[in-house]
């Protein structure tokens, strides 16, 4: 019984500490809320801070972009008109050749003996061819003195015109046995091996001149009025962040299938651009007298287009239309609907922090 008594005064023990415990929570939850409603205890709400741009009339560079492709303004793809054992290979992937430079040679001994034995059938021929003339009473070697029905006559008899011309093709067919270089540049693609049995019109190895590229890139029909022969371009390959200038060299005057022209320009290598590399071309227009703003500053709200000005500390929410883009920039006019929207140089523009904005929000400028 004793411990029985002993037990409950425990458990009241432990009731009336947690009633305290939860009216104490409870007392601090409603002074919290209290003083939430008297903006104490957290921490001042935050101010709309903003950057502004005054507008002005300025040149807008309108901006077109495509895609495109480098090609070497010179590129050879080289092979043998002879067919042999490939004897040399003196080049690789990179190198750099001089124009007449011998790439590759294959293997030449029966070419030289081909080339002896057509000596041989000619000699024997012009003696013959001689042998005839002098049956004919014509001993004076000058061939100018001889008629022509006399001198073809004896030709065709002595064989000698087709030994010329086997001794031609011979003398051909050797040089032919070294691939020397067309021009001086890179070489590139080498499809062969050393000792290699190589075949009459195989490929065995490209040429490119690098100095200067040709990109190739297509233009919309409706966007080809915007350029000219030897307007200046931008290009950045996709490979690496960098800037090259390129001069508009060709427009071809034909629109193809799917509606675009095909545009050349030449851009000058600094060692990093690589023929086949792929780039961004970009195109400018300049147009003067354009109320131009950074893109950051335009919104769309309720599906129409919006910036906000300052005014005395607070934004002003105003309907305008974008009529030009580029990557940084917009052309601007202001909506011709909306009564209340105007623009004029000297506006102040809000271009960041301006997500949140309502019309009339108080702004505080950043520093």
């Amino acid at each position: 019984m004793l411990i029985k008594l002993k037990v409950l005064k425990y458990i009241k023990r432990f009731y009336y500490t947690g009633i305290l415990i939860i009216l104490v929570l409870f007392g601090c939850n409603e002074k919290s809320i209290k003083d939430s409603s008297n903006g104490v205890g957290y921490s001042e709400i935050q101010k709309n801070n903003v950057d502004i741009f005054i507008l002005d009339g300025r040149v807008f560079s309108q901006e077109i972009i495509s895609n495109g492709k480098l090609e070497a303004k010179e590129k050879s793809t080289l092979s043998f008109s002879v067919s042999g054992n490939l004897e040399k290979l003196n080049v690789n992937n990179g190198d750099v050749v001089n124009r007449y430079e011998t790439l590759a040679v294959i293997n030449d001994f029966k070419y030289k003996q081909t080339v002896k034995l057509a000596e041989i059938n000619f000699s024997k021929s012009k003696l013959l061819f001689e042998d005839i003339l002098i049956g004919q009473g014509y001993y004076n070697k000058n061939t100018d003195s001889i008629p022509n029905a006399i001198y073809n006559m004896a030709s065709i008899r002595s064989g000698l015109r087709n030994s010329q011309n086997e001794l031609e093709n011979a003398n051909f067919e050797l040089s032919s046995t070294k691939l020397q270089a067309p021009f001086s540049g890179k070489v590139a693609h080498v499809q062969v091996k050393k000792h290699e049995l190589i075949s009459s019109g195989q490929e065995i190895l490209t040429v490119i001149q690098d100095r200067y590229f040709e990109v190739r890139f297509n233009l919309l029909e409706s966007e080809v009025k915007n350029i000219r022969i030897n307007d200046s371009i931008l290009i950045e390959p996709f490979a690496f962040i960098k800037h090259y200038s390129a001069v508009v060299s060709s427009i071809n005057p034909s629109i193809s299938d799917n509606g675009t022209v095909l545009i050349k320009a030449v851009v000058k290598n600094d060692g990093d651009l690589i023929d086949g590399m792929n780039v961004r071309v970009r195109i400018f227009q300049e147009i003067k007298d354009q109320f131009v703003v950074p893109k950051s500053a335009v919104l769309s709200r309720q599906g129409k287009e919006v910036l906000f000005k300052y005014i005395s500390g607070e934004a002003y929410w105003t309907y305008i239309n974008s009529i030009k883009n580029n990557s940084e920039y917009t052309s601007v006019i202001a909506d011709s609907t909306s009564k209340s929207s105007e623009l004029k140089i000297g506006d102040t523009i809000i271009i960041s922090g301006n997500y949140d904005l309502a019309h009339k929000s108080k702004v505080f400028l950043n520093k």
